[in-house]
């Protein structure tokens, strides 16, 4: 079988339809952009609260952290908690218990404090 003239096996990539990718890639950039401005519209989404997250803070830990457990000391227990958010001094955490169901756990500390179907842009961290 000859090999087209443009291919890669002589240093240059083919140029056949590219010109109808492109044309295609280009009505599907169009097409995405009208579901994203209809899916805005339907859950009613202001620009600031529909733009993509910040980077991710990372924690830079010399170490892991020590073991805790419920019969550690509570200096133990908070250095434990303290190594898990070592990147975020600002934030800190408020236990949650639900008597009904007996179960418990923790939520980062916000102004007001949480509430369903608050966007979180609407809600401040604490300190």
């Amino acid at each position: 079988m000859p090999i087209p003239s443009g291919s890669a096996d002589q240093g240059t990539l083919p140029l056949i339809g590219l010109d109808d990718e492109l044309s295609a890639l280009r009505e599907d950039v169009n097409r995405l952009r009208a579901e994203n401005a209809r899916l805005l519209r339907l859950l009613e989404l202001t620009p600031q609260q529909a733009r993509p997250p910040g980077p991710v803070q990372t924690g830079v830990f010399d170490g892991q952290p020590g073991p805790a457990h419920a019969g550690s000391t509570p200096a133990a227990k908070v250095a434990f908690f303290a190594s898990l958010f070592a990147a975020r001094t600002d934030v800190y955490a408020l236990r949650w218990e639900d008597a009904r169901t007996g179960r418990g756990g923790w939520v980062p500390a916000v102004r007001g404090g949480w509430r369903k179907r608050v966007p979180a842009a609407d809600r401040s961290t604490c300190r």
